[in-house]
C-alpha cells in the first residue's frame, strides 16, 4: 500500500529494538533473541509502519481465515508477530536488521516505505532468511536477483504496461498522465510509455506533477478542454491524492475515462470515496482469476467477516496459505523453501495460479484490468 513519503536523514543507528509487538491482536512484550529451535510452527513477523497493517481490512481477515484453514486442514501452525517501527525510517532500518539475526524468526514480511526496502534487503541475504514484499518495491530493487527477496505484486512497470495495453485496446486517443514525481509512479509511466509506444493513435498529450488541490485541479480541467484529452491517468504516491483527484474528476468531467492506481482497491479507500469512485478503471497489485473457487471465497469471507471484498483478502490468504505449505513440505530450512516459493510450476491459490520467477517477482500472463462498480472494484467483463 502506498503511503506518505518520508525524508531520508541521519546516520543509521544498528540498534535492536526493544517495546512492544502485538500477537493476535494482543499487546506482548517482544521476545528475547534466541537460538533457531525448528518446530511444527512457522514463526512470521510483519515489520509495519505507522499502522498500514490496518489500512485495509483484507489484509487481518485474509491471513486469519489462512491460519484457520491451515490449522483445520492440514495442523500446520504460523506463530504471526507484528512490530511497527511508528513510520520512522532509522528506526525501520534497525528492526529489520535485528530481525534478520533473530534466528527464532523464519522470515519477515514488510509492509513499510520503499526507501526502506532497498536498504534492507542485504539485511536477509546475508544470513540466508526469506523477505517478503507485498505493498510494492522500486522495479530496480526486485531487479537486483536477491536470492531470499519475494515480492507478491505486480511490478510498477508491469502495471503501467498493462494500462498501456488497456487505453490502447479502448482507442483512447489523448491521454494525460498526472503523477507524484516518485520512483514507483516514474516505473509505472514507463510501462505505459512502452506499451503505446507503437500505436499511431493513443498518444500521451500532457504529463504534471499533481494536482493536488482545486487550484491545481481547475488548471488540469482547462488543459484537457483546450487539448481535446479524452483520458486522464493518474498515479500517486499516496491514496489520499490519487482518490481525492480521481473523484473530482468523476464529478467534473464525468465523459473522461479516468485510470486510477492500485493502491485505491483499499477498504478504507473505498469507505471514504468509493461511491464518487464508479467508473474509474485500475490494474490490481496481485491479479486474480474469475473461477467458481474465487467467487466461494468472496461469498464465504463477506458472510464470515461481514466486510465487503477487497483484493488484499485474497493477496493475503494466499500468500499466507502458500508459506504454510511450503515450510510443512521444506521443514523450515530457507534454501529449500525459497526453491519451493519459486518452482517454475508455480502454487495453486484461490486467485488462480501464482508464479514467482528466479528473482522472486510475482509474474502474471494475463493481467487483468479493474472498475470500480458500487463502490468496489470489480474484474471489467
Amino acid at each position: 500500500m502506498k503511503r506518505q513519503k518520508r525524508i531520508i536523514a541521519g546516520i543509521v543507528i544498528l540498534a535492536v529494538v526493544a517495546g512492544t509487538v502485538m500477537v493476535a491482536g494482543k499487546i506482548q512484550r517482544k521476545p528475547p533473541k534466541a537460538k533457531s529451535t525448528k518446530t511444527d510452527t512457522l514463526k512470521i513477523v510483519i515489520l509495519d509502519s505507522g499502522d498500514y497493517y490496518y489500512s485495509d481490512e483484507g489484509i487481518e481477515n485474509g491471513i486469519m481465515l489462512a491460519q484457520e484453514a491451515l490449522e483445520k486442514e492440514s495442523g500446520i501452525s504460523i506463530d504471526l508477530e507484528r512490530v511497527d517501527d511508528g513510520g520512522d525510517y532509522v528506526n525501520g532500518i534497525s528492526m529489520a536488521k535485528a530481525l534478520a539475526e533473530d534466528e527464532s524468526v523464519d522470515m519477515v514480511i514488510s509492509f513499510q516505505n520503499f526507501e526502506s526496502i532497498g536498504a534492507e534487503a542485504g539485511f536477509f541475504e546475508q544470513v540466508q532468511k526469506p523477505f517478503i514484499i507485498t505493498m510494492g518495491c522500486y522495479d530496480e530493487v526486485a531487479e537486483r536477483g536477491y536470492e531470499y527477496l519475494i515480492t507478491d505484486f505486480l511490478s510498477g512497470r508491469t502495471i503501467g504496461s498493462s494500462i498501456g495495453e488497456f487505453l490502447k485496446q479502448e482507442k483512447r486517443e489523448n491521454i494525460a498522465l498526472c503523477h507524484s514525481d516518485t520512483t514507483f509512479e516514474k516505473d509505472e509511466l514507463k510501462g505505459i510509455q512502452s506499451a503505446i509506444r507503437d500505436s499511431d493513435n493513443t498518444n500521451i498529450y500532457y504529463t504534471q506533477t499533481g494536482p493536488f488541490d482545486e487550484d491545481g485541479l481547475a488548471q488540469l480541467l482547462a488543459r484537457c478542454e483546450k487539448l481535446s484529452i479524452d483520458t486522464v491517468v493518474a498515479n500517486f504516491y499516496t491514496q489520499t491524492d490519487s482518490a481525492w483527484l480521481l473523484s473530482r474528476l468523476r464529478k467534473k468531467r464525468p465523459d473522461l475515462t479516468v485510470v486510477g492506481d492500485y493502491a485505491l482497491d483499499s477498504s478504507e479507500i473505498l469507505k471514504k470515496y468509493g461511491k464518487d469512485l464508479e467508473g474509474v478503471v485500475i490494474v490490481p497489485v496481485y491479479p486474480y482469476e474469475d473461477s467458481e473457487e474465487m467467487e466461494r471465497f468472496i461469498r464465504h469471507y463477506e458472510v464470515e467477516k461481514q466486510v465487503r471484498f477487497s483484493t488484499a483478502a485474497v493477496q493475503y490468504y494466499d500468500l499466507f496459505q502458500m508459506l504454510g505449505k511450503a515450510y510443512d513440505r521444506c521443514g523450515g530450512e530457507s534454501q529449500s523453501m525459497m526453491r519451493e516459493l519459486k518452482k517454475k510450476e508455480g502454487y495453486e491459490g484461490v486467485a488462480g495460479r501464482i508464479y514467482f520467477d528466479e528473482k522472486g517477482r510475482l509474474s502474471s500472463e494475463n493481467c487483468p484490468v479493474f472498475v470500480c462498480r458500487n463502490s468496489k472494484f470489480v474484474r471489467m467483463k
